[in-house]
């Protein structure tokens, strides 16, 4: 079983009961064709106490959505900011897609290998995520085109309900 499996299973057989009692919920969400004050507003709207950014590489050319003024911002939003960058594709997976050179499923495959490496970050996901009402960001606006659809199928294979807003 890979790593990232047992993590998984691990996760289930010590949180299954709560999970069980009530089903957690984790969000994902994308900065993509949204203004930074869309973006606020959609979290508070979804009350979403923390944004868990899974990019590998937290910068943007998009104006405040770098990960120290987007940190700055959340946290004056009542909102935490958590990077998480082992959770993010790595930039040779990123530059396969952006330029056609591998297909999503092609990506997905690799990415898959990268996230067993880092299943102690998933660990860290699932254990966070439980805690407080969190969404998973990068940048893509359609989640079905991002990696964040291969995060959270690992965490609804853990019990977790995904909303994508």
């Amino acid at each position: 079983m890979p790593p990232i499996d047992c993590i998984v299973e691990s996760f289930i057989e010590t949180h299954g009961k709560l999970i069980n009692a009530k089903t957690p919920i984790i969000h994902t969400i994308g900065y993509e064709g949204r203004s930074l004050d869309e973006f606020i507003q959609t979290l508070k709207e979804h009350n979403i106490h923390a944004v868990v950014d899974v990019r590998e590489l937290p910068l943007s050319r998009k104006k405040g959505f770098s990960k120290t003024r987007l940190s700055n911002i959340l946290n004056n939003n009542g909102i935490e900011y958590t990077h998480m960058k082992n959770l993010g594709a790595p930039k040779e997976l990123r530059n396969g897609l952006k330029s056609k050179k591998m297909t999503y499923k092609e990506f997905s495959i690799l990415y898959k290998k990268h996230l067993n490496e880092q299943a102690d970050s998933l660990k860290k996901l699932l254990e966070y995520a439980l805690s407080k009402s969190c969404v998973l960001m990068c940048y893509e606006r359609d989640w079905k085109v991002c990696h964040r659809r291969i995060i959270v199928e690992y965490m609804r294979n853990a019990g977790f309900e995904v909303i994508h807003i």
